[in-house]
């Protein structure tokens, strides 16, 4: 996770809320209420962060199914689908931002990945091999597709169809941002393709 740091910087604007009072504050619950620094301090502790990060994950997985409820027209607010990588990447905003909540940082997160939403149901497969080998919903690879067009690196439809063309295009983008070149839409490539693009 170290290496995305540098992808996460641009988080330090960490969402506001929209709650009813006029001041737009809301009640947090649970590890969401906690100070980032307390949370960094326990992840930093080897014996303590398989603990943290199981506990923050089943959270991160509460906090992004409410999301997806309240987030219009969204069926998947986040395109990174395993929970504990996107506790990683909270606990990187944190590490940022020691004085913010837990539930600021995820919130800064979901709301920088915006151009990662899905608003329909897709399957979610595996696709690489080995260590290369991640699950991702085919809205989420249409998504990638449809930025890396964007972005010039390939020229076929964004059909949500992972192969060949989006393999290679996914290479030549991670070799352009200094990524492992996987091929494979990882979670260090879905941040750099979607965190703070509209």
């Amino acid at each position: 996770m170290r290496l995305l740091a540098p992808l996460l910087a641009s988080c330090l604007c960490l969402s506001s809320a929209h709650a009813a009072t006029t001041a737009d504050e809301f009640s947090v619950r649970g590890l969401g209420a906690q100070p980032c620094e307390a949370l960094v301090k326990a992840y930093d502790d080897e014996a303590q962060r398989p603990a943290v990060v199981a506990v923050l994950g089943s959270w991160v997985a509460g906090y992004l199914s409410h999301a997806n409820r309240a987030t219009p027209s969204a069926f998947e607010v986040m395109p990174i689908s395993d929970n504990q990588t996107v506790a990683h990447l909270v606990v990187s905003i944190c590490r940022d931002n020691p004085a913010s909540l837990v539930e600021s940082a995820a919130a800064g997160l979901t709301d920088r990945m915006k151009s990662g939403i899905q608003t329909t149901s897709t399957a979610l497969s595996e696709i690489g091999e080995g260590a290369k080998k991640v699950a991702v919903r085919a809205g989420t690879i249409a998504a990638v597709q449809a930025q890396l067009k964007k972005d010039g690196y390939l020229t076929g439809a964004a059909d949500g169809a992972y192969g060949p063309a989006t393999a290679k295009a996914l290479v030549a983008f991670q070799t352009a941002r200094e990524l492992p070149t996987s091929g494979v839409p990882d979670a260090a490539t879905l941040v750099s393709l979607f965190l703070g693009r509209d």
